[in-house]
């Protein structure tokens, strides 16, 4: 960012530094790491400081049969998983080479301790917690992967809209879309809007 617009972007591969000049960016990524790898308005990146994230530990996992009737359940404070979604309850399990396809999903800070455990800690949590729930669970268990990620989706605090950005930034050029407008709740359909909306802006800019 020179003058206050967008001149170029670059970034590492390996140990070479690449760089692609362009008048034009659209960042994705949590705007912690934005403020990280780029030099915004002291103003602007004063605000977009106190927007955080919770992190988010989702397992999945191949099951036999079906453990419920629902495509979503939510679960109380006192579990350390927040719910399930089962997959396989909304699309045909012949998409899934035949398993019944559920996931259960946490969000969390990073200094919890269930964030902290090991992958393996955390599946095997995760299966004596759903083995409370549905007995048996267990034995339905085909396979198991886990994934986390630091920034699973902000934190939507009182007062967020105040420090939710705008696609458009102050910064010519840059446009920030994702999880940090979809206000107030987080879901593909927010998102997929989004994108739309983006993209509109970007024809403007670009006189498409």
């Amino acid at each position: 960012i020179e003058g206050g617009r967008v001149v170029s972007v670059e970034w590492e591969r390996g140990k070479l530094t690449k760089k692609l000049k362009t008048d034009l960016v659209v960042s994705t990524i949590p705007v912690e790491e934005l403020l990280r790898v780029s030099h915004l308005p002291a103003d602007f990146a004063k605000r977009l400081e106190k927007i955080r994230y919770k992190a988010v530990i989702c397992v999945t996992f191949g099951l036999e049969k079906a453990v419920t009737n629902s495509f979503r359940s939510v679960f109380s404070e006192r579990r350390a998983f927040g719910g399930l979604v089962e997959m396989t309850n909304l699309i045909d399990k012949r998409y899934f080479k035949g398993n019944h396809i559920l996931y259960a999903f946490s969000f969390l800070d990073t200094g919890e301790k269930l964030w902290n455990l090991k992958d393996g800690e955390v599946i095997e949590a995760c299966v004596d917690e759903l083995e409370e729930l549905y007995p048996g669970f267990g034995k339905l268990v085909l396979w198991s992967r886990l994934y986390r990620n630091r920034y699973g989706e902000p934190f939507y605090r009182k007062n967020y809209l105040k420090l939710m950005p705008g696609i458009r930034t102050p910064v010519k050029g840059l446009f920030i879309t994702g999880m940090v407008q979809s206000y107030p709740v987080s879901d593909f359909n927010n998102i997929i809007a989004l994108a739309s909306e983006t993209s509109n802006m970007i024809c403007e800019e670009v006189k498409c």
